[in-house]
C-alpha cells in the first residue's frame, strides 16, 4: 500500500494570528494541540478528512527551547506550507531508503500533552540535512494513537495536494523508492499546494514564494 499525505505543516511566526485567519477564511475553529518542548513551537489541528489534517504551527513564546524549526518559522513573513508529513507503517524502511539514496534519517519517538493533561505519542522518520528541503518528507506512524483527522474539528477537506520543483525527475524517483502516491510536477520553482474545501467555500494553501 502507498505511503498517503498524512498532514502538513503550514507554519508562521505567530499561531494565534495565523489560526485566527484561518477561522475567518474556512468559517472552522482549529483546536489547540499543544507543545513541543523539543522544538519550541506549539500548534492548531484541523481535520482534513478521517485519515488526513492541517496542522497549524508556530514558535511557542512561552518556551525558551530553540530548534531549526522554531528558527524557520520565526523567518517568515507570513504563515506557509513548511513540511510534508506522509503516513507509514515501516519507519524502518522508510529510514533505509534514504540511507540507500544517500540522506541521513533518524526514527524518532515524540510526544506532546494535550490542553486535557493528556499525554499522547507518535513516531517518526526525519530526514537530515539535504540540499531537497521539504521535498525530503517527513513519515509518521501514530501507533495507538487515534488519528488526528478524527479527533480534531471537522467542516474542511482536502480537494487536492499539488507540488512541484524544477529536478523534478530527481525528486519523483526519490518519492517512487518511498511509496508516496503523489505526483511531484516540473515547475519552474519548488512549490506546495493545498486546495481545500471549507464552509466558505475553496481555500488554497501556498508554499513560500
Amino acid at each position: 500500500m502507498a505511503n498517503t499525505l498524512d498532514h502538513f505543516m503550514w507554519a508562521g511566526p505567530d499561531l494565534d494570528g495565523a489560526t485566527r485567519w484561518f477561522h475567518q477564511m474556512s468559517g472552522v475553529q482549529p483546536a489547540v494541540g499543544g507543545s513541543h518542548p523539543s522544538h519550541g513551537t506549539r500548534n492548531t489541528l484541523a481535520s482534513l478528512g478521517d485519515s488526513v489534517y492541517l496542522e497549524i504551527i508556530a514558535p511557542d513564546p512561552a518556551q525558551q527551547a530553540t530548534s531549526t524549526l522554531r528558527a524557520d518559522f520565526e523567518s517568515l513573513d507570513r504563515p506557509a506550507i513548511q513540511a510534508m508529513i506522509f503516513a507509514t507503517a515501516d519507519l524502518q524502511a522508510v529510514r533505509q531508503t534514504y540511507a540507500d539514496a544517500g540522506i541521513q534519517a533518524e526514527v524518532v519517538d515524540m510526544s506532546r500533552q494535550t490542553p486535557s493533561g493528556e499525554v499522547i505519542h507518535w513516531s517518526m522518520t526525519l530526514p537530515g540535512e539535504t540540499d531537497l528541503g521539504y521535498f525530503a518528507p517527513y513519515f509518521i506512524d501514530w501507533r495507538d494513537t487515534p488519528h488526528p483527522g478524527v479527533t480534531t474539528p471537522k467542516g474542511c477537506g482536502l480537494i487536492d495536494f499539488e507540488v512541484g520543483h524544477p529536478d523534478a525527475d530527481r525528486i519523483g524517483r526519490l518519492w517512487q523508492s518511498l511509496d508516496i502516491a503523489l505526483t511531484v510536477e516540473r515547475a519552474d520553482a519548488a512549490f506546495a499546494r493545498a486546495v481545500l474545501q471549507t464552509p466558505k467555500g475553496r481555500l488554497i494553501l501556498t508554499s513560500p514564494c
